[in-house]
């Protein structure tokens, strides 16, 4: 494989679910101005849980890609089985444990349905 097609495929991790929302995270920053956060919430079944037992996956968004476009297009896949490109972040808290947070992909179509015969399987 060249060099070009390896930097033209995917990279990331992919999260299969339901798109149920946006929240948005507000808090005030070190300097006084408001730090605000961005997320997708991803409804996946849980692991080895009970029969129809979900979760909700939290998906932060950066600031760059949150537009008016990207509203829109979330807004007509909410409630959608949705696949979703993300990059997965692990770091230590302060008190030494280990925490990880989803980080949308910056890729062009990082959020696309899934189409219903798959959607029917997962």
């Amino acid at each position: 494989m060249s060099q070009s097609n390896l930097n033209s495929g995917f990279a990331g991790t992919l999260l299969a679910g339901r798109l149920v929302g946006t929240r948005i995270d507000q808090r005030p920053g070190k300097d006084g101005q408001p730090w605000i956060r961005h997320f997708l919430g991803i409804e996946v079944p849980v692991v080895n849980g009970f029969p129809g037992q979900t979760d909700v996956q939290e998906v932060q968004v950066s600031e760059k890609i949150m537009n008016a476009a990207f509203h829109t297009a979330i807004e007509k896949l909410t409630g959608k089985d949705v696949f979703v490109v993300v990059y997965p972040r692990v770091y230590a808290t302060k008190n030494g444990n280990a925490g990880m947070q989803y980080n949308l992909s910056n890729v062009e179509n990082n959020i696309l349905a899934q189409p219903t015969a798959v959607a029917k399987v997962a």
